[in-house]
C-alpha cells in the first residue's frame, strides 16, 4: 500500500500518457508544488456525476509551461501507473491524501492480430477526418507498453468509456473493446457530431516520458 496525493478530475488519465493541467486551486497549487519539490507523484482519478472512480492512476510532472505570480501553473503530466484507491481523507493541506494499491494487467501479452486490426480501422478514421488532424499509426512504431492506452486518446470515446479501459485488466479485451467502438463510428465520422466526438479527446498531447 502506497500513499500519495489525490486529485480527482473530471478527467481518466492512461498510462503513458500525457496531458496538460492547469492549477489553480489553493490545495491542488500545493500539491504539485511538493511534488515538484520532492519529484514525487500523485494520483489522478475520475470526478464522475456519481462521485469519485476509485481506479486512476499515478502521474508525474515531465513540464511546467508557466508559472504564474499568484502560484497557479500550467504544466504537464504523464500517466505512470495504475492503481485501487482503499482510502482517502483530507490531509493537513486540505488535498485529499490516499492509501492505493498499485496493480498492472493480468496478462500484459496480446494477439497481434487484434492490435493490427484496431491500428487498421484507426488509420480509416483518421484517413477520412479532413478537418481535424489525426496521424495514422504504423503498427511497427507501436512503441507502448499499452498499445490500446495509445489509440484510445484519439478514439473518440465517452469519459466512462476511458474509465472501462483504464480499469480493464487484460489487453486483448482492451483491444476488442477499441476495435467494436471504431467500427461502430467510422460511419459516422463524415459527419459534423461523429467529427465533434472525436475533437472532445483532443486533449491528451503527445507524451515527452521520463526514462525509467
Amino acid at each position: 500500500m502506497k500513499t500519495i496525493g489525490i486529485f480527482p478530475l473530471r478527467l481518466v488519465l492512461f498510462p503513458e500518457s500525457a496531458y496538460p493541467l492547469h492549477i489553480f486551486e489553493e490545495r491542488y497549487k500545493t500539491l504539485i508544488s511538493k511534488c515538484l519539490q520532492e519529484r514525487a507523484h500523485f494520483g489522478i482519478n475520475f470526478m464522475s456525476n456519481e462521485g469519485m472512480k476509485d481506479v486512476g492512476c499515478s502521474a508525474t510532472i515531465t513540464d511546467v509551461l508557466r508559472h504564474y505570480d499568484d502560484g497557479r501553473m500550467d504544466i504537464v503530466v504523464a500517466g505512470v501507473r495504475r492503481y485501487k484507491l482503499k482510502s482517502f481523507a483530507d490531509g493537513k493541506d486540505k488535498y485529499y491524501v490516499g492509501q492505493v494499491d498499485y496493480f498492472d494487467d493480468i496478462d500484459n501479452s496480446y494477439e497481434q492480430e487484434h492490435l493490427s486490426k484496431c491500428i487498421e480501422i484507426y488509420n480509416r478514421i483518421a484517413e477520412t477526418v479532413k478537418t481535424i488532424k489525426i496521424d495514422v499509426i504504423a503498427i511497427e512504431n507501436v512503441s507502448s507498453n499499452y498499445p490500446s492506452f495509445q489509440l484510445a486518446q484519439k478514439a473518440g470515446l465517452a469519459i466512462e468509456q476511458r474509465q472501462v479501459l483504464l480499469e480493464s485488466r487484460n489487453e486483448n479485451e482492451r483491444l476488442i473493446y477499441l476495435y467494436e467502438h471504431f467500427n461502430k463510428i467510422l460511419p459516422t465520422v463524415k459527419t459534423i457530431d461523429g467529427i465533434n466526438n472525436l475533437i472532445k479527446n483532443d486533449g491528451y498531447i503527445k507524451p515527452n516520458l521520463p526514462k525509467s
